[in-house]
């Protein structure tokens, strides 16, 4: 008797009775409403079994539901008495209902349950992840019930989540202003019908390297994060993996290419510079073939191009021989241009270095680079190639969201007026223009650029460029291949392609490398693929040279050497003899020359150094100083170099 008191003095305490407490089940506890119509009231809720449990929290549901496929027949229980509950367990509750970051849940200081038997699991239902409206998803339905599905990534893994569909084709970004979005201009909807997706989120084993592309099916639990939905498997799943590396097509021998890449950051002070360099050199020779000019952004400075122009050297001494140039910047990274050494020297210049911003401020942070370069052909053709990356996206709404459209509208204005003035001559437009091929609502870069047709924006374009110029990114490319960047599981292009109309140059072809975007996270720290070398996919554009039959960019067989590795100050490097003539070099991993540039059978004018006759030499550095470690020996024999790592002692 003295129990029962208290614990009705505990309810009245609250303002409860239990006469007054709805006796409802989870269906209509959900509504079939995003909240419920419930939050703040305190309920019973009947008899439901356990589906998925966690450390004080819980997922119920009604075991025969009410038939509705509009609401959803699942709840969260929420509150540290729970415990660990087990599935199968058929339970009752009592609580406040609540909305925990868009959660439907019973939980409160007052919250109370009791374990009233067992029960098989209720029938699965496949999920299905389809929209009907931005405010109401679809997905709402589904909250807290036990699930199948069958899932593609959309986003990779960035650490241990992923973002994933269920049904259709890939989400992709859409113009205008994200949902609910401004009256006038289009409305982008976020695709809702992104999931995220958690594989440790019940103790399931983790999964960092979800590739986009990546299929798998199971069972588990759908549940609603703050803005999100998430799913976590409640079972084991069946994973399909999918690598997205792929390389564009070799150059012909009457093309000229010209690629694009972000190098996200490239920094000689980075913990994981050295990997970084290695993927980035196996990427460009690889995966985009050694465009004959690599126009790049996000490059701290001439160390680190130089290094990589090196490194791409070491790889292919013809194709990879790259003249190196930079642009100024006012921050941390610059616009950079990677020449081949097989092409004319070109003429490199900064534009708008002294532009401002209206309401203050620089207004090119990483001003616009264009080269100039004469091609060899009968007609002496001429290129123009302007590097841009433009200010991001980042801020566009928020406390800075003035300023960030502000510039972003004025740079595209003021690269515009470049563009009008350049396009007497052949121009490419390439890099990382931070904008979608459309309008993202408050500034549409890409049409003021390109003096294209606009759906509208809330700084519209000028009209500047006239005739528009071709945007071959979108004209080259197959819908599903228009993107270079994944942000929150849409994919999206970021880097663009922009040509006005060639003359003695026809086009041909643009193809995207893929790897970067679509990989996961995880493969940044593996130096044995070219996976995740950026964030962004890099590009090539393959133009037809005119008149132009062949090039002197086929590589030949790298002759014979016959030296020791390690290497030691008293051993012989032997080379063949007909190289005899041939310059020889000793440079560091950087590239950086650590001897004199000799010429074979001659003086070996190295550094405590004894020549030999013939074709072979002695390298004795000076043994007061600390020589060891990893170098490399040039040979440049008839327009050729050829290289070899040699280990010092």
């Amino acid at each position: 008797m003295k129990l029962l008191l208290t614990l009705a003095t505990i309810f009245i305490s609250f303002g409860i009775s239990s006469a007054q407490t709805p006796q409802l089940h989870t269906y209509e506890i959900q509504g079939d409403d995003d909240a419920s119509d419930f939050v703040g009231q305190f309920v019973s809720m009947e008899s439901a079994v356990v589906v998925a449990a966690g450390p004080g929290f819980a997922y119920v549901q009604d075991p025969q539901g009410d038939g509705f496929e509009s609401t959803s027949d699942g709840l969260l229980l929420d509150n540290s008495s729970l415990g660990q509950l087990s599935v199968g367990q058929l339970v009752t509750a009592s609580g406040i209902v609540r909305e925990l970051d868009g959660q439907t849940a019973l939980s409160g200081p007052n919250f109370s349950f009791s374990i009233v038997g067992t029960q098989a699991l209720p029938d699965l239902v496949e999920l299905v992840a389809l929209t009907v409206a931005p405010d109401v998803p679809f997905l709402e339905r589904y909250e807290g019930m036990f699930v199948s599905f069958d899932a593609t990534v959309g986003g990779p893994s960035r650490s241990s989540d992923a973002t994933i569909y269920t049904t259709g084709s890939r989400p992709m970004r859409e113009p205008g202003v994200e949902a609910p979005g401004i009256i006038g201009l289009p409305v982008y909807d976020g695709n809702p019908e992104l999931i995220i997706y958690d594989p440790n989120g019940f103790g399931e084993a983790d999964n960092r390297f979800l590739n986009a592309g990546a299929s798998f099916s199971g069972l588990g639990v759908l549940f609603q994060d703050d803005c999100c939905y998430v799913l976590s498997p409640t079972s084991s799943v069946i994973y399909n993996g999918f690598d997205p590396a792929t390389e564009v097509r070799a150059r012909q021998a009457d093309e000229i290419t010209i690629g694009s890449l972000n190098l996200l950051n490239f920094d000689a002070g980075a913990d994981d510079y050295d990997t970084r360099l290695e993927k980035l050199t196996d990427y460009v020779g690889s995966s985009l073939g050694f465009p004959q000019i690599l126009a790049v952004q996000e490059a701290w400075g001439i160390q680190e191009l130089n290094a990589l122009a090196f490194q791409l050297r070491q790889m292919d001494p013809v194709n990879g021989d790259y003249q190196v140039f930079l642009g100024t910047g006012t921050g941390s990274i610059s616009n950079g241009f990677l020449v081949s050494g097989n092409l004319p020297e070109p003429n490199i210049s900064e534009l708008g270095t002294n532009e401002f911003l209206s309401i203050g401020g620089i207004l090119h942070d990483r001003p616009p680079l264009l080269l100039n370069i004469q091609l060899d052909d009968p007609d002496q053709t001429l290129l123009q190639v302007l590097n841009l990356h433009m200010r991001s996206l980042n801020g566009i709404e928020g406390s800075d969201a003035s300023f960030v459209r502000t510039k972003r509208h004025e740079q595209a204005i003021s690269v515009a007026e470049m563009v009008e003035d350049l396009r007497g001559e052949n121009l490419v437009i390439v890099g990382d223009y931070n904008a979608f091929e459309f309008t993202d609502g408050y500034v549409d870069v890409l049409s003021q650029i390109g003096g294209t047709f606009t759906l509208g924006a809330q700084r519209p374009p000028l009209p500047i460029v006239s005739p528009p110029l071709q945007n071959l990114t979108v004209d080259l490319l197959p819908f599903d291949e228009r993107y270079s960047f994944v942000f929150r599981g849409s994919a999206q292009m970021l880097d663009h392609c922009l040509a006005n109309e060639l003359t003695g140059l026809t086009v041909r072809e643009l193809e995207f490398a893929r790897g970067n975007a679509d990989a996961a996270l995880a493969f940044e720290s593996n130096q044995f693929t070219t996976l995740r070398s950026s964030d962004h996919d890099g590009f090539v554009l393959f133009l037809g040279v005119d008149g132009l039959t062949s090039t002197n960019s086929v590589a030949t067989d790298k002759p014979t050497v016959s030296f020791p590795n390690p290497f030691s100050e008293t051993e012989v490097i032997t080379f063949p003899g007909e190289l005899a003539g041939g310059q020889v070099q000793i440079v560091d991993l950087l590239g950086r020359p650590v001897s004199s540039s000799v010429r074979l059978g001659g003086s070996l004018g190295l550094p405590q150094v004894d020549g030999l006759s013939g074709t072979s030499f002695i390298w004795r550095p000076d043994l007061r100083n600390d020589v060891s470690g990893m170098y490399v020996l040039q040979l440049t024999f008839e327009n050729q170099t050829y290289s070899w790592q040699i280990f010092v002692e």
